[in-house]
């Protein structure tokens, strides 16, 4: 999976403030027919986007012009619930967006998304309830990622981010490009288990595995 990297981020904040948004409103499970991003962007969040006879409703500020293309949403409560699932992931990251704002996020959620979160004392919530009426007007939001800030207007609050997932968003890594950095360790681990536990690699060649 390429992952764009992460450094500033700058734009409009698309006010989504429903809470409880499951991963099967991100996207419906018959729709992940696709690993392209740009192919999944259409059915992101079509339950909000669209009415019950399927026309496209003004009133989501998804469907707003103001905010298409907007590299960041903020979102309510318990933000991707549900069951995880890359594929909504990828269907938010077609739509252009790089970073949720939330009083609560799923963490199974993120992977080429920054999330940042904070506990609800009250100068946050203030803080948080500022951020959104400012993305209402369409004001743009700052997100910093190598100085862990967020602005919005002259209101600048500072997140916290695991240093390992901040290396990933920084230099755009997976997984698997963060582990094949220890691919020497790996090995050396390889080789003392082979020597020290023969029989389960043994086992594993017999079997098909590779040691």
């Amino acid at each position: 999976m390429t992952i764009t990297p992460v450094g500033v981020i700058v734009g409009a904040a698309i006010p989504l403030l429903r809470a409880n948004v499951d991963t099967d409103v991100i996207i419906r499970v018959d729709r992940m027919v696709s690993m392209d991003p740009v192919l999944l962007a259409p059915y992101a969040f079509e339950a909000l986007r669209h009415r019950v006879d399927g026309t496209i409703d003004p009133t989501c500020a998804l469907n707003d012009p103001r905010f298409q293309g907007a590299p960041t949403l903020i979102a309510g409560a318990n933000f991707g619930c549900g069951s995880s699932r890359e594929p909504a992931v990828r269907a938010i990251a077609g739509l252009g967006i790089r970073c949720i704002i939330a009083p609560k996020l799923r963490r199974h959620l993120p992977g080429q998304l920054l999330p940042e979160w904070r506990p609800p004392d009250r100068s946050r919530r203030n803080r948080r309830r500022n951020a959104r009426g400012n993305a209402a007007d369409g004001t743009p939001v700052r997100i910093d990622l190598p100085a862990q800030t967020v602005t919005s207007l002259d209101d600048t609050w500072r997140f916290t981010i695991a240093q390992l997932q901040k290396t990933a968003l920084v230099e755009g890594l997976d997984d698997l490009d963060l582990s094949i950095r220890h691919l020497d360790a790996v090995r050396m681990w390889e080789a003392r288990d082979t020597t020290s536990r023969p029989w389960v690699w043994s086992t594993s060649i017999s079997d098909g595995g590779s040691p």
